[in-house]
């Protein structure tokens, strides 16, 4: 059987918990310091919204146009794509809708 080593417990301080770290200066995870990288961010949602905006009303034609060949496979295929498309659009809006939130009460 092999012994292991245990560390104690009250030897094991992070930096976060020591004497001095009340001094330090605190960072919020949401806002970045840097205005180029939130705004990198945000145009990255927007970017990808309308991405997915697009595939969602290209797939919602495709499903109509399917409708009307009565293939049953492909009637399916367009409607589970143009429902994640769908999900995946209104997400974005959510994402866009809290950074614009978050830019909002930084200033």
């Amino acid at each position: 059987m092999v012994k292991r080593k245990t560390q104690k417990r009250g030897k094991s301080l992070s930096k976060r918990h020591s004497a001095g770290a009340s001094s330090a200066k605190k960072t919020s995870f949401y806002l970045p310091e840097n205005k180029e990288k939130f705004k990198s961010k945000i145009n990255l949602v927007v970017r990808n919204l309308l991405t997915f905006a697009v595939l969602f009303v290209f797939s919602i034609i495709l499903y109509v146009v399917s409708k009307s060949a009565s293939n049953e496979m492909m009637i399916n295929l367009f409607w589970i794509l143009s429902l994640l498309t769908g999900f995946l659009s209104v997400t974005f809006i959510l994402v866009l809708l809290i950074f614009l939130i978050i830019k909002g009460l930084k200033r």
